[in-house]
């Protein structure tokens, strides 16, 4: 509570904006930022510093006549980062979308047959209970970052599906060839069969196990010296080697394309609609990933559940114990050391709207694969307070509108 009045004392007392300077490029992104770093405690190292890999896209929202114009600038977007669990937000736009085309209700039931089993399949065995509907995977997805339900998803598309309606969106740098199962690049390529069944157990459609072959996948792929990480790593065994962690070949999705796709899912009717779901559907989605953790109940047994508010959502909340007044909407992905947001922000009594999408690298050791990389302790707080100096920004422009 102390944190919450400090941060609106800061917000209210606050002359740094008199300036009224308009940042609209990515040059007065990056000097802006540096600029008032000191006033909220931000690392300028972190912004300066190439070893962090930092990253930034930042949309602001403006409406002429009620209808709403995106102003987009970004840096250092060109550099590599992992994206890990925020692949599931284009995965659960995809799904959704699928669902409208085929008929499937969230209410419905997967049951995936087991064709394909590796060091992870307990999607499989969860699935063949008959008992978790879609509507509580897509939740489970979002709001607690469920890989088990990610790689569901995964196998009900099947990669080329996923790949190809990407593509066919204008996401030409998005490329997700991988479940969260460990399983081999070749079987990644494969997918399960699945029945999907209604809340009554009744049948309703169903689909083939699928391959892709491989060159299909390489294809979209150049091998690159940057994408080598680390002056050693831990291999398979659990020991720490000499040499870099290879992630060629792995997911990619660019910053400013999952920052346009969060922009499509909270303003549909603007733009191409680049995916088209059911209205229900949607909101289900936006209400999923504003969700803090203790607000869902887990479906399955003995899942690790995240204690707090701030263990998934680093922006606007990320130094607070308890729910912010400003709720995001937001996913989160951590892995190998990086750390990636995106987030739309909106606070309607303050008038206060934005999207930023972020990454950082955090990795002190220089030993990548090890678990051992600064998430809490750097690039949470990092990620808190650019956040809210972006929304300061707009609290000020907003009182001069």
């Amino acid at each position: 509570m102390l944190r919450n009045k400090l941060f609106l004392i800061l917000f209210l007392s606050s002359s740094f904006l008199s300036s009224g300077q308009e940042i609209n490029d990515s040059v007065t992104l990056r000097n802006y930022i540096l600029e008032h770093a000191e006033e909220f405690k931000l690392s300028k190292e972190i912004v300066t510093d190439p070893k962090y890999r930092f990253q930034l896209v930042y949309t602001q929202v403006n409406y002429s006549d009620s209808v709403p114009q995106f102003s987009t600038s970004h840096f250092g977007t060109h550099q590599y980062y992992y994206p890990a669990s925020l692949v599931k937000f284009p995965i659960g736009l995809l799904t959704l979308s699928h669902f409208r085309q085929s008929g499937i209700s969230l209410d419905d039931i997967p049951v995936f047959g087991s064709e394909v089993s590796c060091n992870n399949d307990r999607f499989i065995t969860l699935s063949q209970s008959r008992s978790i509907r879609f509507r509580q995977m897509i939740l489970e997805m979002m709001a607690l970052s469920d890989n088990n339900f990610y790689s569901a998803f995964y196998h009900l598309l099947n990669p080329k599906l996923i790949n190809d309606r990407l593509e066919n969106s204008g996401y030409f740098g998005t490329n997700i060839y991988k479940a969260f199962t460990g399983c081999e690049r070749a079987d990644q390529l494969k997918t399960n069969s699945c029945e999907v069944v209604d809340s009554k157990g009744e049948f309703k459609s169903s689909s083939l196990i699928t391959v892709l072959d491989t060159n299909e996948m390489l294809m979209n792929y150049s091998f690159l010296e940057s994408r080598l990480f680390g002056s050693k790593h831990e291999d398979e065994n659990g020991d720490i080697v000499s040499g870099p962690y290879d992630l060629n070949y792995n997911l990619e999705l660019p910053l400013p394309e999952v920052n346009d796709m969060l922009i499509h899912l909270m303003y549909p009717e603007v733009g191409d609609q680049k995916f088209l779901m059911r209205n229900e559907d949607r909101e289900f989605l936006i209400e999923s990933m504003q969700k803090y953790p203790r607000e869902v109940i887990p479906s399955y047994p003995a899942r690790r559940y995240w204690k707090n508010d701030n263990d998934l959502k680093y922006a606007i909340v990320g130094e607070e114990s308890t729910a912010h007044k400003t709720k995001t909407t937001s996913k989160l992905g951590l892995s190998y050391g990086f750390t990636s947001e995106i987030a739309h922000v909106k606070n309607e009594a303050d008038g206060v709207e934005f999207f930023m999408s972020v990454s950082l690298y955090t990795n002190a050791n220089d030993i990548v694969n090890d678990g051992e990389y600064e998430y809490t302790e750097v690039a949470r707080p990092f990620v808190a307070r650019l956040s809210k100096l972006l929304y300061a920004y707009e609290l000020e422009k907003s009182k001069k509108k």
